[in-house]
């Protein structure tokens, strides 16, 4: 009687754990990485394009992004603080150098993407940098969408203070 109740949880187990799906093959690989690339370039165009709505496009309603200060946001909150930085740019590039993508299954990817960047603000003044950028992309009723990203960029204080109004110099006494 012990003996198939061992066999007996053995098999459970086994089937709890198993996801259901195949493991995909070398081409069914390539193809989720090569869709993965694609979505991922879209989300940078709408970046360099300066268009928020477009950013968050590929994005799941219910995903996370994650910002260099630690803050995360849903895609309908994060709109709005693109499009306040984008209003502060007369330009901005991105570009993806890399694509370090790990196949999870065939619904189901992750992504690292180191990218460089260049922008020029309102004001005339010339930033660029560069950073890295994960992502989580699931493939959800027959679309990839992305559920949760993180972006990281070295100079971000650069750009922040570049972004930030300067006071004016206090008046001097006479």
């Amino acid at each position: 009687m012990r003996r198939l109740f061992a066999v007996a949880a053995v098999a459970v187990l086994c089937a709890a754990c198993q996801t259901g799906s195949a493991t995909p093959s070398e081409s069914e690989r390539a193809a989720v990485a090569d869709t993965v690339k694609a979505v991922i370039n879209s989300v940078f165009d709408a970046a360099s394009r300066l268009d928020a709505q477009g950013f968050v496009k590929r994005y799941a309603q219910d995903s996370v992004i994650i910002v260099d200060n630690g803050v995360s946001y849903s895609p309908t909150a994060f709109v709005p603080t693109a499009d306040s930085f984008y209003k502060a740019m007369s330009t901005l590039q991105t570009k993806p150098t890399e694509f370090h993508t790990t196949v999870l299954a065939a619904d189901a990817a992750a992504t690292t993407v180191p990218f460089t960047w260049s922008a020029t603000t309102k004001s005339g003044k010339a930033l660029s940098g560069d950073g890295i950028w994960t992502a989580v992309l699931r493939k959800q009723n027959g679309t990839w969408v992305i559920i949760s990203s993180h972006e990281s960029e070295k100079s971000i204080a650069d750009v922040m203070a570049a972004l930030a109004p300067t006071a004016p110099a206090p008046p001097k006494k006479k």
